[in-house]
């Protein structure tokens, strides 16, 4: 990286201004149409994210390589997150219970692990600090609209799955890092910056930690939905 570009500093103050702002705007923005919008102006703003989604998948990579010449095969929207603005795009638009299944996950659990540990080197203001945080916080602005506005929400057999589907995908990027000499999931090396992968030890070490905290990972993402669950099953009873 050039060294006339700051650096980003992990837990600094732009780190938490971007992550709260992100996590913020993504979490509040489907409340408010949740609440103040009608049918109509829910229905575009669907459709207006979705259109947001579909031109961030293209606008990452192009930036990046385009106007700073970094390797495009190392910024394909490859990682969970990027995943979940390609497919989450797609889910808004056609109403994909199926996509959200998984989503869900990828969304909310990839996108709140990578704003708290962000792989990302550059510092404000430079235009790919505001793409991190803008591709991050979409996939999660997704996530939040479909729950909030369209009513989705996981089920028990979420779980069953969104785990072999994960591992599946995980495998698949095997193949695809070595041929493009990138290193998406992180399961070639560890992130730039440091992560919760710096308690596991040096690759391959790692990676029976990285498939743990991913499983612990989706379990916990269930757990809110679990609990309503269970006070909705308490009170039908004692009605």
């Amino acid at each position: 990286m050039d060294s006339s570009v700051p650096t980003f500093t992990l837990f600094g103050v732009q780190h938490w201004a971007g992550t709260g702002i992100t996590i913020a705007i993504a979490v509040l923005l489907p409340l408010l149409l949740r609440w103040r919008a009608s049918p109509q102006g829910q229905d575009t703003a669907r459709k207006v994210l979705a259109v947001c989604m579909f031109v961030d998948i293209f606008l990452g990579p192009a930036v990046r390589t385009g106007i700073y010449g970094m390797p495009l095969a190392e910024h394909l929207p490859l990682h969970l997150c990027g995943m979940t603005v390609t497919l989450g795009a797609f889910m808004l638009w056609t109403r994909s219970y199926r996509l959200y299944e998984v989503l869900y996950y990828w969304g909310t659990g990839g996108a709140l692990v990578a704003l708290m540990t962000p792989d990302v080197l550059q510092a404000f203001p430079h235009p790919v600090f505001f793409l991190f945080f803008l591709s991050h916080g979409l996939g999660f602005m997704a996530i939040m609209f479909a729950t909030l506005v369209m009513g989705f929400r996981p089920r028990p057999r979420s779980l069953l799955v969104v785990m072999p589907v994960t591992a599946a995908y995980a495998l698949l990027m095997v193949p695809v890092n070595l041929l493009l000499g990138s290193n998406y999931l992180f399961l070639l090396a560890k992130p730039a910056q440091p992560s919760p992968l710096d308690w596991f030890g040096p690759w391959p070490s790692y990676l029976p930690g990285l498939v743990g905290m991913v499983a612990c990972a989706l379990l916990l993402l269930y757990v809110p939905f679990a609990v309503i669950d269970l006070v909705r099953a308490r009170k039908s009873g004692r009605g």
